[in-house]
């Protein structure tokens, strides 16, 4: 298998982080090794070739720095959780909700995780389905104002989980169990001469440029390659949270921004560049936020569909 063939090379940790449930990812990916998150951030475990010990981030009350924490972690089978004494009534609430919409459309049903509660419609009339789901969404909303839980819309699900954690949180964690984030990363952005012209338009490898050390790792750390990729909504806090660590935003913002402002409003963010095989070989880049799909994101580029990202990864397996 492609994942567990780049994930066995030294070095080199892979990280699925997932809306599904840690039963099914492990089910799925246990033998690959690969790094996986799941539930929307609220649960994450490390790779296999770091070892049980590997960690000790102290999130959301949670900390691995005593016997006690270790203890629970192993016994969890290496996954960390990101959510603390979670009130799990808001799901008594939401429940007959749910149970109502799934009596009315035929082919829905509900799925209930350790932390979050999905309803399903992907086996539902598509018009209809789609139909039940935007008004299940407006009830919802009513429900949840006061309650700190959001409403996740997926592929053709309509999901709740705490308003406290999200993807971003466990690519939080996950950077600094690596020790990854950087420490001079915007004394050096800060140093970096500004581009005069307003309306130059800003590229990637621009940004990138600027985040690279003389030894061609990335700024204030260890890690020499980082690729982000993602298809849907809710993967665009984690590109976010990748630039905001490696400094993207405080490049983006001397003196460099994107023509198209109205009425004071802020900077649409740059379009993304389409990212094909040769250009990914020979770039010599070593931070990639990738989307699937031509669409408005905070990825810096774009691919056109699976069979790029297959590729992609075909390349690192046989150059890691």
């Amino acid at each position: 298998m492609l994942l567990k063939k780049i994930a066995s090379k030294p070095d080199v940790y892979i990280y699925i982080i997932s809306g599904r449930s840690r039963i099914h990812l492990d089910n799925w990916f246990a033998q690959t090794g690969v790094g996986l998150s799941a539930e929307h951030g609220c649960f994450y475990r490390h790779p296999s070739s770091l070892g049980e010990d590997f960690g000790g981030v102290d999130v959301a009350g949670f900390s691995t720095d005593n016997e006690g924490a270790m203890t629970n972690r192993r016994k969890n089978n290496g996954w960390y959780p990101l959510v603390d004494q979670v009130d799990s009534s808001w799901r008594e609430t939401i429940r007959p909700l749910f149970m109502h919409y799934t009596e009315r459309t035929p082919g829905s049903f509900i799925e209930e995780k350790e932390i979050n509660l999905t309803w399903h419609y992907r086996n539902a009339d598509p018009e209809f389905g789609s139909w039940q789901a935007a008004e299940l969404q407006v009830n919802l909303e009513k429900i949840l104002t006061h309650m700190a839980v959001s409403i996740i819309l997926g592929n053709r699900t309509l999901e709740l989980r705490p308003s406290t954690v999200d993807k971003a949180s466990a690519a939080r964690a996950i950077l600094k169990d690596h020790d990854i984030p950087p420490t001079n990363a915007q004394a050096h952005l800060a140093s970096k001469p500004r581009l005069s012209d307003p309306e130059t338009k800003l590229s990637p490898e621009t940004i990138l440029h600027s985040l690279v050390s003389e030894d061609g790792a990335l700024l204030g750390s260890e890690c020499d390659f980082l690729l982000c990729i993602g298809d849907g909504k809710t993967d665009e806090v984690v590109f976010s949270t990748l630039h905001e660590t490696f400094g993207v935003t405080a490049v983006a913002n001397a003196g460099v921004a994107p023509a198209d402002t109205k009425n004071g409003s802020k900077p649409t963010t740059s379009p993304a560049v389409g990212l094909n095989l040769a250009m990914f070989r020979n770039a010599g880049i070593p931070f990639y936020t990738v989307t699937v799909g031509k669409k408005q994101t905070e990825a810096l580029y774009y691919v056109d569909g699976v069979k790029d990202v297959e590729s992609l990864l075909q390349a690192i397996g046989e150059d890691a």
